[in-house]
């Protein structure tokens, strides 16, 4: 609570919203960079060591959420696929979801609670739901 501030850096995106655009993977900082379509790695000193291409990426609401030790679960608000799992080194999609309930959604948030799911909100008209996705496999 009484914590010091050690670190902060500038990070290079263009748009107003930057809620839940990064994670932390491995030791290292991920961030989505929106307009440019990439990812840019970190380390937690804030020293830009590679970007990544990754052109799944909206450009406006997205949420990021740490997976494995160089994997990220990604929701995209406005364009498909909704949900997707990117690896972080190369930016290979590794799996994305092809349409159905989850994917009509408007996806609202994303987190891994264990080895092999997560969690992920997401929002219709007058109701939110909760959904439990298998990010090993989708």
């Amino acid at each position: 609570m009484e914590g010091q501030q050690c670190q902060n850096w500038d990070i290079d995106d263009e748009t107003t919203n930057f809620f839940r655009v990064f994670a932390v993977c491995d030791e290292s900082v991920i961030v989505a960079n929106r307009p440019k379509k990439e990812f840019q790695i970190y380390t937690l000193t804030g020293i830009l060591t590679r970007t990544v291409k990754c052109g799944l990426l909206s450009k406006s609401g997205v949420y990021l959420s740490q997976l494995e030790q160089n994997s990220v679960l990604i929701s995209n608000d406005d364009t498909q696929p909704k949900f997707f799992k990117v690896n972080v080194e190369n930016g290979t999609v590794e799996w994305q979801s092809e349409g159905g309930t989850i994917a009509d959604a408007s996806p609202r948030g994303v987190a891994a609670y264990c080895q092999d799911y997560s969690l992920v909100t997401t929002q219709r008209t007058n109701h939110t739901q909760l959904w439990i996705i298998n990010h090993v496999t989708g």
